[in-house]
């Protein structure tokens, strides 16, 4: 949390990036019991350039990535791996 509000890449209060809103959205998600999953994704494996959430809401899972303007829709990467989140 501490990288995206104070101590991040840009310099700049609240402007994290991918695994920041993830993580952030995870916890919030574990607050209101939403079961939710980290996505690490990547053009090749082991090399992840992207984090997301999934979550399973309404009886179905659903992308929610806080980078992306539209809500459940995933990026075309060739590798992800799902992490349950405790």
């Amino acid at each position: 949390m501490e990288t995206l509000f104070e101590n991040n890449y840009w310099g700049i209060s609240g402007a994290g990036d991918c695994d920041c809103f993830s993580i952030a959205f995870a916890a919030c998600m574990q607050v209101v019991n939403i079961e939710s999953r980290f996505v690490l994704a990547g053009r090749t494996p082991n090399v992840w350039v992207h984090a997301y959430n999934v979550i399973f809401y309404s009886g179905e899972w659903m992308a929610v990535d806080l980078t992306c303007s539209n809500f459940n829709v995933e990026r075309p990467y060739k590798f992800t791996i799902e992490k349950k989140i405790l």
